[in-house]
C-alpha cells in the first residue's frame, strides 16, 4: 500500500507546482533597490545582473553593493534605459564580466564603478556621458575595446596623470 501511495504523492506535488506556476527547475533570483527608483535582480541560472528603473544609482563603498556577494560569478550586466548615473563602486571586482553597454541617458559613471573588472574586454559608453569618475575602469587589464565619447567633460585622474593619453581611452600615448 505504501509503495503505491509514495509515487502518487510525488506526482501530486509536481502537479501542484506546475499548476501554481512554479517550475521545479526555476532559477534562484535575488533582488532589491539600488536607487530611489532603481531595482536590481540577479538571476543565478543565467548569471546575469539586471538594473532597471529610472534615476540615479546609489553610491557604494568597496564591496558594499547589494549584489557584491555574486560578483565572482556575475557574467553579464544588463543596464536598462532610464538609468541616469552609475554609482561609485557599483560593479567593483565583477571580474567575469567581459562586456558592458552603458545605456543612453547615463550622464555620470562614478568613482571605481567598474574597477577591478579584470575580464572586461569591451565597454560602450553613449554620448550622454559627461563625467567619468576616478578609477572608474581602474584595473580593467583586459579592456581593449573602449572609445571615449566626445561628450565627456570630466575625466578624473590619478595623481594628475592625463587619462586621455592612455590607449584604453582611444588616444595614443604621448
Amino acid at each position: 500500500m505504501i509503495k503505491r501511495i509514495l509515487p502518487l504523492c510525488l506526482a501530486l506535488c509536481v502537479l501542484m507546482q506546475l499548476l501554481a506556476g512554479i517550475s521545479p527547475t526555476a532559477s534562484a533570483l535575488e533582488s532589491g533597490k539600488c536607487g530611489d527608483a532603481l531595482d536590481w535582480e540577479y538571476d543565478e541560472m543565467t548569471q546575469t545582473l539586471t538594473v532597471r528603473g529610472s534615476g540615479d544609482m546609489y553610491d557604494y563603498t568597496l564591496r558594499s553593493a547589494p549584489w557584491y556577494a555574486y560578483c565572482d560569478v556575475i557574467e553579464h550586466i544588463v543596464l536598462q534605459e532610464g538609468i541616469c548615473t552609475i554609482g561609485d563602486c557599483s560593479f567593483f571586482a565583477c571580474d567575469k564580466v567581459e562586456q558592458v553597454t552603458v545605456p543612453n541617458g547615463v550622464t555620470k559613471i562614478g568613482d571605481s564603478a567598474f574597477a577591478g573588472c579584470a575580464g572586461l574586454v569591451s565597454a560602450w559608453l553613449p554620448n550622454t556621458v559627461t563625467h567619468i569618475g576616478y578609477q572608474a575602469f581602474g584595473g580593467c587589464s583586459a579592456l581593449v575595446d573602449f572609445d571615449l565619447p566626445d561628450s565627456v567633460r570630466e575625466l578624473m585622474t590619478l595623481h594628475g596623470i592625463n587619462a586621455a593619453a592612455c590607449p584604453v581611452f582611444g588616444f595614443p600615448p604621448t
